[in-house]
């Protein structure tokens, strides 16, 4: 029995096998008493030297060894999250409807009290179903004293940039600014984004969509798109600026929002282009380098350095440039040799590549 994959009737057997040597030592076996030398051999033999030989031992050390180091999917905590995400789109969609930005203000509004208590009621909906499945507390870090930059607590009426009294949006601020201050050790491994934390990440979207509206104008897409790009080099150059990931979310925000792209649309897409990029082949990554896939050759074959394509059949105009050269070799007059002059004229006079 070498074969790596043990059928389910072989593991049956070898816990059965098992079970009769450990009953037996345990005393608890009415066939096999312990200080029966000779049956208790006839059992150990059945198990070791039949059912479970060494190699068959191995097999399944290894087996539970990759089964332990392969990443385990919490299906549950997926749950939990894709209902969450759903009630998410429910406040939105009602969000867009009812509710609406008062320019004198800057804040976004909805026409009664019902109507945003409702609002308020989905987002807490939402941070409850995330509660279900809480993330592991990190450890508490060092105590670094910090230049406070921002208010370090938002009161009622006292934030103004905010630029609100809604006791919702100052409690997603200081939760916002409690998340901070948590260690986190693990790029793999960061924090969800709460329903406070979001509600305070679509404010601050609102608001940076209202300013660029008004700076901006009516412009497409592309200007910012092409801004993105060389925020991208400087966010290349410093990784640790958090301002110029920052600078990458507004630019990235305001591009889909001036092409007229939903969160909807733009996550069916990431759905569908996760399954090409899963299913695509990728070369060895190399630190400071883009990640580019291996493109299959199809009809345009990969083409070594010092190769060029050239047809089949030479052209007339290689073959007008092989007459011409092959005169000039024979004459001697211009001191080349044959048939290098010859090749490297056809060659030349070969037509490009992309026009083949």
């Amino acid at each position: 029995m070498t074969n790596n994959n043990l059928t389910e009737c072989q593991l049956e057997r070898i816990i059965e096998c098992a079970d009769e040597v450990l009953s037996a030592l345990a005393g608890t076996n009415e066939d096999v008493h312990r200080d029966d030398s000779t049956k208790m051999c006839r059992l150990w033999d059945d198990l070791n030297d039949r059912h479970a030989p060494p190699e068959v031992v191995r097999t399944m050390a290894r087996a539970l060894q990759e089964y332990r180091k392969a990443p385990k999917v919490s299906f549950y905590r997926d749950g939990i999250e894709a209902a969450a995400k759903w009630v998410d789109q429910l406040r939105e969609s009602y969000d867009n409807e009812y509710g609406y930005h008062d320019p004198d203000t800057g804040t976004f509004e909805f026409g009664n009290d019902a109507q945003r208590e409702y609002s308020d009621t989905l987002v807490d909906v939402a941070g409850g179903i995330r509660a279900l499945h809480p993330n592991t507390t990190p450890q508490p870090a060092p105590a670094v004293e910090a230049v406070p930059v921002v208010p370090e607590k938002a009161v009622v009426g006292e934030m103004p940039f905010l630029g609100t009294k809604e006791p919702a949006y100052v409690n997603g601020w200081n939760a916002c600014r409690a998340a901070m201050q948590q260690p986190v050790s693990n790029r793999d491994e960061l924090p969800e984004e709460t329903g406070s934390l979001l509600q305070l990440r679509n404010l601050i979207r609102q608001r940076h969509a209202e300013w660029s509206q008004a700076t901006f104008g009516d412009v497409g897409p592309v200007g910012p798109l092409k801004h993105l790009s060389k925020e991208a080099l400087e966010a290349a150059a410093e990784p640790g600026d958090l301002s110029e990931w920052a600078d990458m979310q507004f630019l990235l925000w305001d591009a889909q929002r001036r092409a007229g792209l939903s969160d909807g649309e733009i996550t069916a897409a990431m759905e569908e282009k996760l399954k090409v990029n899963m299913a695509r082949h990728w070369p060895e990554p190399k630190e400071g380098e883009p990640r580019l896939h291996i493109k299959e050759a199809g009809n345009s074959p990969v083409i070594p350095d010092g190769w060029i394509m050239v047809p089949k059949e030479p052209t007339p105009e290689m073959r007008e440039a092989f007459h011409i050269a092959n005169e000039e070799a024979e004459s001697g007059r211009h001191g080349v040799w044959s048939p290098d002059h010859q090749w490297q004229a056809m060659l030349a006079a070969a037509p490009q590549q992309e026009e083949i």
